[in-house]
């Protein structure tokens, strides 16, 4: 909307300052997108021009319809056409016209692009601090919801195949053993055609007894986390169990509503089933008495358990120029700069400290393997330097003990002598 938009008319109130939404609105365009405002001033208080709109507003062209003005409507119709782009008159102005509005939706462009990009790490950041208040293993952290595609497998799926395909393999080796490889031959043949008359049977069947509309199923997708784009990643998690959408809707909700300002093509953000789900589930957040942080542990532990392989989506953990630690995929892994981290260290890179850590650990190893090559002499330790220094301080202490029994002899010297003097007396 604000970004096609050539004039803002904000019609401003005490109750208009005190809209989060509509602070948030009249900053944007004022202050990122640099658009001609014109004030409208109703309501019948004058709060709001202590508040940041009313300081950011001085500038700003303002039309009075607190009190009675005939005039109103006609002073901001000239003020809205005096603040908007003339018409130009000649092919010249008409190009010039041209390259300034390129120039200027460019900017704009670029100014929104930086500001969903700052919400993004935002989002990232704090999502980033959930998983590490986890007591589980290091894995991805964002997820999407979304339909799987007619032609597409689930990881659950795959998986199935892939078991299976192991124990046929296994068992056919077991087999091939044991039997005859022609009458083995005979016998597949005899199994594969009786399969496909099965195969046949139940796919007349499902024609039959199915609908003429087919209900998508809901899954899960794992992102990677490129700074400049988030993507989908491996295969998606199909959601088995309704159960999963409620304790999870929170953090889906808060996530969707982001990825909907992006470029990302998810089927659920362009159809209109999709539509009705995300209306379920937003009505689902609302009614929840789930915190963010545990909707989002609940649907990261279900993903981490459908996971068996540990196939991370095929993302891993890189280490950026700029210190942080994301999981990417394999083609922003390639990135200049861009260093992957190992799984013994991977969730120690976390924070500073620990990268610190680690870099000493590297720095020790390689030290120790040029000592091993006899690149380097061995460290020796100098025992008797320790021990003469250690000598002056014992014999400062038997010097103190023998002044100190002395001068204690001198005492009951001089006691004893002044009792004879009285028994004397």
């Amino acid at each position: 909307g604000l970004k096609n938009t050539k004039v803002v008319i904000a019609c401003v109130s005490d109750e208009y300052t005190l809209s989060e939404i509509c602070r948030n609105e009249f900053l944007f365009a004022k202050n990122t997108l640099r658009l001609p405002v014109v004030l409208g001033i109703f309501g019948m208080g004058d709060k709001w021009r202590t508040t940041e709109v009313g300081m950011c507003s001085l500038t700003c062209p303002q039309v009075n319809f607190q009190f009675e003005n005939p005039a109103a409507f006609e002073d901001i119709y000239e003020t809205i056409q005096s603040n908007l782009p003339k018409r130009p008159s000649s092919a010249k102005e008409i190009a010039l016209n041209a390259i300034k509005t390129t120039a200027a939706e460019e900017k704009t462009t670029a100014a929104y692009q930086e500001l969903f990009e700052l919400t993004q790490r935002k989002f990232l950041r704090v999502t980033s601090g959930f998983a590490d208040t986890m007591n589980a293993r290091a894995y991805p952290r964002l997820f999407t919801l979304d339909f799987v595609s007619e032609n597409e497998k689930s990881a659950q799926e795959l998986a199935r195949i892939e078991l299976a395909t192991e124990m046929n393999a296994q068992r056919q080796q077991e087999n091939d053993q044991d039997r005859d490889l022609e009458a083995e031959r005979q016998r597949d043949e005899q199994l594969a055609r009786e399969q496909k008359e099965i195969e046949h049977a139940d796919d007349e069947r499902k024609e039959k007894e199915a609908p003429k509309t087919k209900v998508k199923k809901l899954c899960i997708r794992t992102l990677c986390e490129n700074e400049e784009n988030w993507h989908t990643a491996g295969s998606p998690f199909e959601i088995s169990e309704q159960i999963i959408i409620q304790n999870s809707a929170l953090y889906l909700s808060r996530i969707m509503l982001l990825l909907k300002q992006s470029d990302l093509p998810l089927e659920i953000l362009t159809s209109k089933e999709g539509e009705i789900e995300l209306r379920k589930i937003n009505e689902i957040s609302n009614s929840t008495t789930i915190e963010v942080k545990d909707s989002y542990a609940y649907l990261r532990r279900c993903i981490m358990d459908c996971d068996l392989e540990e196939k991370y989506s095929g993302l891993k953990q890189c280490l950026m120029p700029s210190g942080k630690v994301l999981w990417l995929c394999e083609q922003h892994q390639k990135q200049p700069r861009v260093v992957l981290v190992t799984g013994s260290l991977g969730g120690s890179y976390n924070h500073p400290q620990a990268e610190e850590k680690s870099e000493i650990v590297k720095a020790l190893v390689k030290l120790n393997e040029r000592i091993a090559n006899n690149e380097l002499p061995p460290p020796t330790l100098k025992i008797s330097n320790i021990e003469s220094a250690r000598r002056p301080s014992t014999d400062r202490k038997s010097h103190s003990s023998r002044h100190r029994s002395h001068r204690l002899s001198q005492q009951d010297f001089l006691m004893v002598k002044s009792q004879r003097q009285s028994i004397l007396l």
